[in-house]
């Protein structure tokens, strides 16, 4: 069984508000929508170009996410650490595709919200139905 963390992402809170009202009309929980939007990047569902010039929001959003997606999402981005602790990797930093893990669910959470990314729930199931750009 795969154990799930709970994070805490510094977004803009209405960037977050939105996103939530989106996953409501979805049926879904926010914190299942981040989840499922976490998942599709980090599979290759989903991709995102480089986010550049972004801000970080100062609203606290905490979600629980996977350990096995939260970390292949951190990979993927360009923002996995090489240790524990410490600071990126500078080669890992000058590729990575967002400054950090908030910025890049921000990203998410926006294309989302403004229906660029499109997640169907039938039966409780979850399923990426169209592959966007979600661009800053």
């Amino acid at each position: 069984m795969t154990r799930t963390g709970r994070h805490t992402l510094k977004l803009h809170r209405d960037v977050w508000v939105r996103g939530a009202a989106q996953a409501k009309r979805d049926g879904l929980a926010a914190t299942r929508a981040v989840q499922h939007l976490l998942a599709g990047f980090a599979s290759g569902t989903i991709t995102v170009g480089p986010v550049t010039g972004a801000t970080i929001g100062t609203y606290r959003a905490n979600v629980e996410i996977p350990d096995s997606i939260w970390n292949r999402a951190l990979e993927r981005a360009g923002l996995a650490r090489g240790q524990v602790s410490g600071p990126v990797p500078a080669a890992m930093a000058d590729t990575a595709l967002a400054p950090d893990i908030s910025t890049l669910c921000e990203v998410l959470i926006q294309g989302y919200a403004d229906g660029r990314i499109t997640l169907i729930a039938p039966s409780g199931t979850v399923r990426i139905e169209s592959q966007r750009k979600a661009a800053a």
